[in-house]
């Protein structure tokens, strides 16, 4: 005997203002709901034009050096790993944004006293000098510039990632590895010059196996 329920069909809702990769993750069903549905994930980091985006999105502050090559805007999600292959799929044709698919490091680091996360984002994209050089340079990243970094006055967090797949090859080289530090500040231009005088100062200390020449160092702030 028939129940009478009928079975209902729901289709995602996809904002036509979201980002290339987050249509394509919430079109797929990709878009993670909770941490314990996929145990491995996936960080999307998004580089597209200014414009409104669904997700988490941030707006360039300053640079060093300048990449007018690379979109200025970013938006962050994440998806299953287990789903990488219909993300990628999906991606085709390739989209006008630059778009990297990154494993995470290790867990989220703090400052110490510090909790939670800050408002805004410092984006360092680089490479180690050589594939010789590769694991050194991981070691300083991991244990001496990160550290170094966090005991910035403001700054609060620190996630490294490591770069599994450029879904958008030919339109800009990401180099292969990737930290978002996040920071209070009242001020971004201020903070921007406390972290460069002390680089210059050695107070940061710098690593001859960090590749500088293919380096990529951003600041910012959230979208409004």
């Amino acid at each position: 005997m028939a129940s009478g329920r009928r079975s209902i069909s729901v289709e995602p809702k996809i904002d036509k203002y979201a980002g290339a990769a987050a249509r394509i993750a919430a079109a797929l069903g990709l878009l993670t709901q909770a941490a314990s549905a996929a145990p491995a994930i996936y960080q999307v980091l998004e580089f597209s034009a200014p414009g409104a985006h669904v997700g988490q999105t941030f707006q360039l502050q300053k640079e060093f050096p300048s990449h007018p090559e690379l979109p200025s805007q970013l938006t962050l999600l994440e998806i299953p790993a287990r789903k990488r292959r219909a993300f990628e799929a999906a991606l085709r044709p390739a989209s006008p944004a630059v778009i990297g698919l990154y494993e995470k490091i290790g867990p989220l680091k703090q400052a110490d006293a510090a909790q939670g996360m800050g408002r805004y984002s410092l984006v360092v994209l680089s490479n180690p000098v050589s594939a010789a050089r590769e694991q050194a340079y991981n070691d300083w990243y991991e244990h001496q510039h990160v550290p170094d970094v966090l005991r910035v006055p403001g700054f609060k967090s620190a996630q490294r990632l490591k770069l599994v797949a450029n879904e958008t090859p030919g339109t800009f080289a990401l180099p292969a590895y990737a930290v978002r530090f996040t920071f209070d500040s009242e001020d971004v231009s201020a903070t921007s010059a406390e972290v460069r005088r002390r680089l210059k100062a050695g107070i940061t200390r710098p690593s001859a196996d960090f590749d500088s020449r293919t380096s990529v160092t951003r600041y910012y702030a959230p979208g409004k």
